[in-house]
């Protein structure tokens, strides 16, 4: 199909407009073709969701992409470069776990360990939502980016309690600290 080819020309067309790199990484692609004589590309899940790499920031993205969201495309970049912001909070939050934790080099191997399990959890979780070969359309790839951005909503939210500590009181705070009193 087109679809994956027009939709890379698409992201790659933004990032020159917005001064970004824009990649779409595609594995096992191959090209069948139906009863119908159509020609059909499947691959994995992966070259339906872009990565954004970019010298400006993913509030910068957004705002502009806002004023032109008129379009499926227009709609799949905006939530792409709202999950990009997600994960870059994401991110801060694990760098803040690691320097704030150095000292105890158990739990911080651990960390890392949970950390690359659960993002393995939740490329099989998309791969299991959106199974591949399978076309769900224009709004796939907006769809996914929703789905991995409350994901990853779900594990800031389990990650603040290393980041700002747990209520004093609670006797199963495990490695993570106690919030300050106030």
């Amino acid at each position: 199909m087109k679809i994956h080819h027009n939709l890379t020309l698409f992201f790659l067309t933004i990032s020159v407009l917005l001064g970004c790199k824009a990649s779409s990484k595609v594995e096992d692609q191959k090209t069948t073709t139906t009863t119908q004589g159509r020609e059909q590309t499947t691959g994995t899940l992966l070259q339906t969701i872009p990565t954004i790499q970019s010298s400006r920031s993913s509030e910068e993205l957004l705002r502009e992409a806002d004023t032109f969201a008129l379009t499926q495309k227009d709609m799949n970049f905006m939530e792409s470069a709202e999950t990009v912001r997600v994960e870059e909070e994401m991110n801060r939050m694990i760098q803040q776990i690691q320097t704030e934790y150095a000292h105890d080099t158990a739990f911080i191997n651990a960390m890392a360990d949970a950390q690359g399990e659960w993002l393995a959890f939740r490329d099989a979780h998309l791969l299991s939502r959106y199974p591949p070969g399978t076309y769900y359309g224009s709004i796939e790839p907006m769809c996914v980016s929703i789905e991995k951005r409350i994901l990853t909503r779900q594990r800031i939210e389990q990650l603040r309690g290393w980041t700002e500590g747990i209520e004093e009181g609670d006797v199963c705070t495990g490695s993570a600290k106690f919030k300050p009193m106030e």
